[in-house]
């Protein structure tokens, strides 16, 4: 916390930290429940989403992790649609890694599961990083686990959310190429006569000798598209919320394009002291 402190005639200053007590009073979710943050003692990070997060253009939940987690590395994905970020946690580069252990709202789930959902539909995200808060899971774990929370609904009057976010991409420089004059001209240097001049003469005529932009017969604009539409309501006893999403990626080639559908269905309710119910339903695809 930022504090200041009048410098005066004093020549020496007596400085006491102070706590900041709204981050040790936050909970965080671990695989046994929920605890204080000042209780902790093991090595635990979370992230949890807001507006403002949601509204991050990301195409995986496991980007939304990159540079939020101290120990925790999102490297960047191949350029193809529907590729997913590797994610290590205090783990060195390896031929073969331990892969991580995802637990998504109670259930075991795998890399797949986690990548596919959308940020709307993420309440916190919690990664479990050393021995002894990774313990309940056993040797599965050994390589870390990351649970995720998904939202609930809030008492209240019922809440509508939409949202709609697109983009393109493209590239910084385009690549110089060489004519097909210029290529012919290369390959004669090193096996002799294998393009007679009269074929070299021929391609000078055509366009300059430059032939056809091989890269650009094939290039197409990269472009994302994402529909979010989330509802949530309900009383003091019971809580809803309905959350959908829709997202279209084109790829830079011809039709290789990727495609995905989201829907959530979170009701949770009160039933007596100490007694509560809930129905999580979702659908990927």
């Amino acid at each position: 916390m930022t504090q200041e402190t009048p410098l005066g005639n004093r020549s020496v200053i007596d400085i006491q930290l102070l706590v900041d007590q709204k981050q040790l009073e936050e909970v965080v979710v671990l695989g046994y429940g929920t605890q204080k943050k000042e209780l902790l003692t093991g090595a635990v990070g979370s992230v949890k989403m807001d507006q403002t997060k949601r509204n991050i253009p990301m195409l995986s939940a496991g980007n939304l992790l990159a540079g939020q987690i101290a120990g925790v590395d999102v490297s960047t994905p191949r350029g193809l649609p529907n590729s997913n970020p590797a994610i290590s946690i205090r783990q060195t580069t390896s031929w073969n890694p331990q892969g991580i252990l995802y637990v998504i709202d109670g259930r075991i789930a795998n890399g797949d599961d986690f990548n596919k959902l959308a940020p709307n539909e993420i309440e916190e995200i919690t990664v479990l990083k050393d021995a002894a808060s990774t313990a309940v899971y056993g040797s599965r774990a050994a390589a870390g686990v990351i649970l995720v929370t998904t939202r609930r609904g809030d008492s209240g009057r019922v809440k509508i959310e939409y949202s709609f976010q697109t983009g393109v991409d493209s590239r910084g420089k385009n690549t110089e190429l060489q004519s097909a004059v210029q290529q012919m001209e290369l390959e004669n240097w090193g096996t002799p006569n294998r393009y007679p001049q009269s074929v070299i003469d021929k391609f000078k005529n055509i366009d300059g000798g430059w032939g056809y932009d091989q890269l650009a017969s094939v290039w197409r604009t990269p472009s994302t598209a994402t529909h979010n539409l989330n509802i949530s309501g309900g009383t003091q006893k019971v809580k809803y919320f309905l959350g959908g999403s829709y997202t279209k990626q084109n790829s830079f080639l011809p039709n290789v394009n990727w495609q995905n559908y989201n829907i959530r269905t979170n009701v949770t309710a009160d039933i007596a002291k100490g007694l509560s119910f809930a129905a999580l339903l979702s659908l990927n695809s």
